[in-house]
């Protein structure tokens, strides 16, 4: 990992468990391996500010990355293993920008109008892309059609997320449920919601 991202990730963390106004320039240089008070991250980003800027950026690779791209989502015969990428996919982005969301959740209340419209572009982007690949399938017949497909995207990524975050917040999944399990249920789960329905 480049010193560039060392420096973006620990600053997250470091807002996310203090806020932004309570970490100071060096705590983020020794989070991140450089010499606390060297001025070490000014090589890197011009104010700590430029920091938290730099975290869109960062978030945003993450999110819609080249793994939203990966060849299973387009096996629209094999359904089941089209919804097991979406499953993954998802709860990999999740996974990857925890400390990003975990971040703004603490600073929402601080965060500039046009930071909070960035963040709400981030955080819609999938349930969008979502909402569109089901529909797309429908119109194959491959899955039946549905009254709110924007509804549908919400369900289904709802507990993909809260199975991470409990995982986060509390130290264990919910229930206790293995991954493994969680996942081959979440697709049997929607696949049976989503058959055409045959009579």
């Amino acid at each position: 990992m480049s010193t560039r991202d060392q420096i973006i990730e620990s600053a997250m963390r470091l807002f996310s468990r203090q806020g932004y106004r309570a970490t100071t320039v060096a705590q983020i240089e020794e989070a991140a391996g450089l010499s606390p008070g060297s001025g070490g991250m000014y090589r890197h980003f011009p104010s700590k500010q430029a920091v938290l800027e730099a975290t869109f950026e960062w978030a945003e690779f993450r999110l819609a990355g080249p793994a939203a791209l990966d060849d299973r989502l387009f096996k629209i015969d094999e359904p089941s293993v089209a919804l097991r990428a979406i499953a993954e996919i998802s709860l990999a982005a999740v996974r990857n920008a925890s400390d990003f969301y975990l971040m703004w959740f603490r600073l929402a209340d601080d965060a500039p109008n046009d930071h909070k419209n960035t963040i709400r572009r981030l955080s819609t982007a999938g349930h969008d892309r979502l909402a569109s690949w089901l529909e797309m399938v429908a119109r194959t017949g491959t899955f039946r059609p549905l009254d709110d497909y924007p509804a549908a995207a919400a369900v289904m990524l709802a507990p993909l997320s809260w199975f991470h975050y409990s995982r986060t917040l509390t130290g264990a999944t919910p229930g206790g449920v293995e991954e493994t399990a969680f996942l081959d249920t979440w697709v049997d789960t929607q696949l049976r919601y989503l058959a055409p329905d045959r009579t």
